[in-house]
């Protein structure tokens, strides 16, 4: 059900005031379940209310981020280190931050060239070779990395694994990746008076996830 003006802007209040309450007790970084979901909700959503305040809030969860990853991080677009690194590429490219990304992310993709992509046996996008793919691919045509930091051997590893599983790129451009079907593909409304403490926090048909789908209709 489509919701008015008035109802839509009370419920994005809503979700902004839940999540500024809630998304720093948690735990998970990612970008399906986590803070970096919860960044791109705050980054939207400071630009679409005008309200610069939000700025400060995702930037001090994007600086926890950064802090909190750790050695043995997961790989993967779902929860793990692809998934951050896309975000702030798409974060970058649509002028939320500036700076080069190459730079931004270098520590990240130190990690991830860490990991063997010619070991990875699951090639699906959220947990395995497909999004990894994705990332490097972006990583490496980016505007914003003008020096990319991830090596020609990692690139060409990555190459080989994708051509030896047959896993094809996903052809949708980080403009549009937000509302792609394999992130906000978000069923669940909500109403003035629903319980969101019985909702996850994250995009992925959470409460960012509601919000994000808010800011498009």
């Amino acid at each position: 059900m489509k919701k008015d003006a008035g109802e839509k802007e009370e419920l994005l209040m809503r979700i902004a005031r839940y999540l500024i309450i809630n998304a720093p007790f948690t735990e998970k970084l990612g970008l399906y379940h986590g803070k970096m979901g919860i960044i791109l909700f705050f980054a939207l959503y400071a630009r679409y209310s005008q309200n610069s305040m939000y700025n400060d809030f995702w930037e001090a969860l994007l600086y926890e981020i950064f802090e909190d990853i750790y050695k043995d991080y997961p790989l993967n677009m779902e929860n793990g280190l692809c998934g951050i690194g896309l975000a702030i590429e798409y974060l970058a490219q649509n002028q939320f931050i500036k700076g080069d990304t190459g730079e931004i992310l270098e520590d990240i993709n130190v990690l991830i060239m860490e990991r063997d992509p010619l070991r990875i046996s699951d090639v699906s996008f959220r947990k395995g070779l497909a999004g990894v793919h994705y990332y490097v691919h972006t990583h490496l045509c980016s505007p914003s990395a003008i020096h990319a930091s991830i090596d020609a051997e990692y690139v060409k590893n990555v190459s080989i694994a994708v051509q030896k599983n047959d896993c094809a790129l996903v052809n949708i451009p980080i403009s549009s990746f937000l509302y792609a079907n394999f992130l906000v593909d978000n069923s669940i409304e909500i109403s003035p008076d629903s319980n969101l403490s019985l909702l996850p926090l994250g995009v992925d048909n959470g409460i960012a996830g509601i919000g994000l789908k808010l800011m498009r209709v």
